[in-house]
């Protein structure tokens, strides 16, 4: 018996000197094991779609507020106000592009990640420079670019609506001197 457990201690002392052991890596100034590699394609997949419903939903809006409620032009408009609803035009067409852009490329990254094998990676932001890079760039830049767009089409249909800001006037009024 004590000689089972002997070669079962010379057995793992021998297996500690032939097995690699793990490599450590400096990372932001500490010693530490390299991180492992992982299926991480549904956690990107995930991402792509956290931001294909919200493109999806402002790309809709997008269809009413700017082509469908456009401000229209009339002859009496001056010409600050003409260009500005030519420009609610343009914005809104730039913005609808964008968000379809970005309902697209998300798509495609989902399809993409479904269909294939995908090679482990060491994390999420490996995975998608590595595989998705392009299609990553392009849906992020499409979503804030309709984003900022349609802000910008809320601000100039705030302006066509209220006119140019006046001159806040800050004096206090003043209630008439009664007589007693």
């Amino acid at each position: 018996m004590s000689r089972f457990i002997l070669s079962l201690v010379l057995a793992g002392s021998a297996s500690a000197f032939t097995q690699p052991k793990a490599k450590l890596a400096r990372i932001r100034g500490e010693w530490s094991t390299p991180a492992a590699v992982a299926d991480y394609s549904g956690a990107v997949a995930s991402l792509f779609g956290n931001m294909r419903a919200p493109a999806a939903l402002i790309g809709g809006s997008l269809v009413s507020l700017g082509m469908l409620g456009a401000p229209v032009a009339a002859k009496d408009d001056t010409p600050t106000i003409r260009a500005l609803k030519k420009a609610y035009l343009v914005t809104a067409i730039i913005s609808i592009s964008g968000e379809i852009m970005a309902v697209v490329y998300a798509t495609i990254s989902i399809n993409k990640l479904a269909e294939t094998t995908v090679a482990p990676a060491a994390s999420i932001v490996a995975l998608i420079a590595r595989d998705c890079e392009l299609e990553w760039v392009g849906a992020n830049v499409g979503f804030l670019g309709g984003l900022f767009g349609f802000v910008g089409l809320l601000g100039i249909r705030a302006w066509l609506a209220f006119g140019p800001a006046k001159k806040p006037n800050f004096k206090a009024p003043v209630a008439p001197h009664r007589s007693r």
